[in-house]
């Protein structure tokens, strides 16, 4: 993959589970308050980067900046049990932290000797109950794209082969995000590869479940749009998801991408919302009450090259009964990066690549709003670089 899909990859997204509220919460370090992990990054003109791990009390707004500048640009952290874990995905490997002083407790890479940690292009991760943690790793062929690491036997990585697509061409079906529910791990698979002129081309996007206790591969469920990239529970049960596929991110909206409702235990799809309609790429997604927020791509510019491509972001708010569409939340920014609901406010970080700020665009940080589906009206906090991956204790 080249650098440039990468960046278009960038951020995405990270599962958080709820902050505790109490003195007790270690990423306070002894302070009272509320607090969530957030990664930093900037990119170069090159496309190299570097991240930093910061801590935000969401109470008071103070912020703890660089308690590790080691972080890869791209990262996905989670928070499980009383540790911190980042998936370092530029490097290939799942870093522990103790949250308390941030001393790394431990570093394990998802690649092996056939399959290099720096080229798996590791995605996200899912801590089983066993300990054990699931990779998807869109830089692998088919038989090595989901990766299991065992803490206990470190430097060892076993793996779970997964469908390949007919029209996907490059061998890889390009597994992204990981989504648990009663006992199966479902994958999405954007499924795409470059023909000789760079041009990436997708096949239809999938959904394939993996049995955690059998590793038994599911028969994939096919989406009517390209490209999946986000997926969040709307219904009462776990099978009753949101997916959002993005199709291309280089292209103004044309019908290939779309909000799809699925049911993960029938397997049938139905389209809420093409990007023709929603006005841009859906590539994020959280879900507050009645609401679902949308975060796209929609404002097509042109690069040095003469090519178009979609250079900010908007988040919008959807109802799902209805298919009707609320307001604008944000209006325009470079880049979000990340966005989750929790405890009835939206969390999103936003800024662009270079770290720039951009007329027209709001400004760089982490922003904190009631998820209401009212206008954006609070500044951001700012945290010297773009806010790019967030965790909440639980």
């Amino acid at each position: 993959m080249t650098r440039f899909f990468a960046l278009a990859l960038f951020g995405l997204s990270s599962l958080a589970v709820a902050c505790g509220g109490s003195t007790s919460n270690p990423l306070c370090q002894g302070k009272p308050g509320n607090c969530v992990a957030v990664a930093t990054s900037i990119f170069n003109a090159d496309f190299t980067g570097s991240g930093n791990l910061d801590t935000v009390n969401t109470d008071t707004r103070a912020t703890s900046l660089n308690l590790d500048t080691s972080l890869d640009a791209d990262t996905t952290l989670r928070y499980h049990g009383d540790e911190l874990y980042v998936l370092q995905r530029d490097t290939g490997s799942v870093r522990i932290y103790d949250p308390t002083t941030f001393v790394v407790k431990s570093e394990t890479p998802v690649g092996d000797t056939d399959h290099p940690s720096a080229s798996t292009y590791a995605q996200d991760f899912y801590i089983a109950p066993d300990g054990k943690i699931w990779v998807s790793l869109a830089g692998n062929v088919a038989a090595s794209a989901l990766g299991i690491v065992d803490l206990a036997t470190p430097g060892t990585i076993s793996y779970v082969a997964l469908p390949q697509a007919a029209e996907d061409t490059d061998g890889k079906p390009e597994p992204f995000k990981l989504y648990p529910c009663n006992g199966k791990l479902y994958v999405l698979l954007q499924s795409y590869s470059f023909d000789m002129n760079s041009t990436i081309k997708y096949a239809p996007g999938r959904i394939v479940s993996v049995d955690l206790a059998t590793k038994v591969v599911g028969t994939p469920i096919v989406l009517t749009g390209t490209n999946p990239y986000d997926i969040t529970q709307v219904g009462t049960k776990c099978s009753d998801v949101v997916v959002a596929t993005a199709s291309g991110l280089t292209s103004a909206p044309d019908g290939t991408g779309d909000l799809e409702r699925v049911d993960l235990t029938t397997g049938d799809s139905t389209v809420l919302a093409t990007d023709i309609a929603l006005g841009g790429r859906p590539t994020l997604l959280a879900k507050a009450a009645g609401t679902l927020y949308v975060g796209e791509y929609f404002d097509p510019q042109p690069n040095s090259s003469g090519a178009v491509y979609l250079s900010s972001v908007k988040i919008i708010a959807f109802d799902v009964e209805t298919k009707k569409f609320g307001i604008d939340v944000t209006g325009k920014f470079g880049n979000i990066n990340f966005m989750q609901v929790d405890k009835g406010d939206l969390y999103f970080g936003a800024g662009i690549y270079s770290n720039v700020e951009a007329a027209g665009k709001l400004p760089r940080g982490l922003y904190i709003t009631p998820a209401d589906g009212t206008p954006l009206s609070t500044s951001p906090i700012d945290l010297a670089l773009t806010p790019s991956a967030i965790a909440f204790p639980q």
